[in-house]
């Protein structure tokens, strides 16, 4: 009798001894971090930022690449560097070799929205079409100039694509193959090659940018400068009514997340035309989860830098 009572008891104690009531530490928020992302006063620069790391994974000058194609081996869409304003031009009645000049061009741009069925050249597949690619502005705000372009064909490991002049003195096919790791695989015209531009999906969060807002009724394009989210990986939600010291971990649930491209954009900050300067637009905190599944307040505090340049976003930013 007395066995039978140790190993009931015994038994209790085994299973009594639930999951659920393992101690669990409390909720541990980061550090409290001012960072500041040098852009440089024409806006030359386009660079990537981790938030896990509060690290600048990569930078690139904004020229030096035109167009991207998408990378993942079912892709196929086609996107514009719009950062140098870049435009195209779907072109259904001509010959590729036929000599062109800009007269009454219907140019399209892509969504900053990052939407992939709204880009500016849209679905090509099946269609006896070319285009006419407007490159843009260097960095000292000159024409780069137009390219003819098409793609010749597709399959899961690249494209391959002719370009030219518009006076045929420069006719170039080439393949590009996917790089698989990447969101898109960009090219540069210039080099006629494929360019190292974006890092790995995972690793990046942020990019730091010029970029083109479409202003609509009608349709405008307007270079801006701001922020684009890699919207494979992460999501961004707006709070504009409590302070940035009060956003806490546990209100987290209560937000509504995105992840268009642009959703933080560029109008976190404000330009005074009397003064010709920019200014922070205040309690405008964003909050944002990564890949990882941790969540991040953020709020920009400045543009300029200690000599009162422009192009140096500062921001805070924690882990909550």
């Amino acid at each position: 009798m007395q066995k039978i009572l140790t190993y009931t008891l015994l038994i209790f104690m085994i299973t009594s001894c639930d999951k659920g009531e393992i101690p669990i530490p409390p909720h541990q928020t980061g550090d409290l971090i001012t960072t500041t992302i040098e852009m440089q006063q024409d806006y030359r620069y386009q660079i990537f930022y981790k938030l896990k790391d509060n690290t600048v994974v990569s930078q690139n000058l904004k020229t030096s690449w035109d167009i991207g194609f998408e990378s993942n081996i079912d892709g196929w869409r086609i996107f514009l560097n719009s950062s140098l304003g870049g435009a195209a031009w779907r072109i259904t009645d001509s010959s590729f070799e036929s000599v062109f000049s800009i007269n009454n061009p219907q140019w399209n741009w892509d969504n900053p929205s990052g939407s992939i069925d709204s880009t500016a050249i849209g679905d090509y597949q099946n269609q006896n079409i070319f285009f006419i690619i407007d490159r843009g502005y260097n960095i000292s705000g000159n024409p780069i100039g137009y390219i003819k372009f098409r793609i010749d064909s597709i399959n899961e490991t690249g494209y391959m694509v002719r370009y030219a002049s518009l006076d045929n003195s420069l006719d170039t096919t080439v393949w590009i193959d996917k790089q698989v790791n990447k969101q898109k695989t960009c090219f540069s015209f210039s080099e006629n090659k494929v360019m190292n531009i974006e890092p790995n999906i995972s690793d990046w969060d942020l990019l730091f940018s010029q970029y083109l807002h479409i202003f609509p009724n009608p349709p405008t394009p307007y270079l801006v400068t701001g922020i684009l989210i890699n919207n494979s990986t992460l999501s961004v939600a707006l709070d504009t009514i409590n302070s940035f010291e009060n956003i806490n971990y546990t209100e987290v649930n209560q937000y509504d997340f995105n992840q268009e491209r642009d959703f933080i954009g560029y109008n976190w900050k404000i330009f005074d035309l009397e003064s010709s300067s920019y200014s922070i637009v205040e309690n405008r905190n964003y909050i944002l989860q990564d890949g990882e599944g941790h969540y991040y307040k953020l709020r920009f505090i400045d543009f300029y830098n200690d000599l009162g340049e422009k192009g140096y976003p500062t921001f805070e930013i924690q882990q909550l």
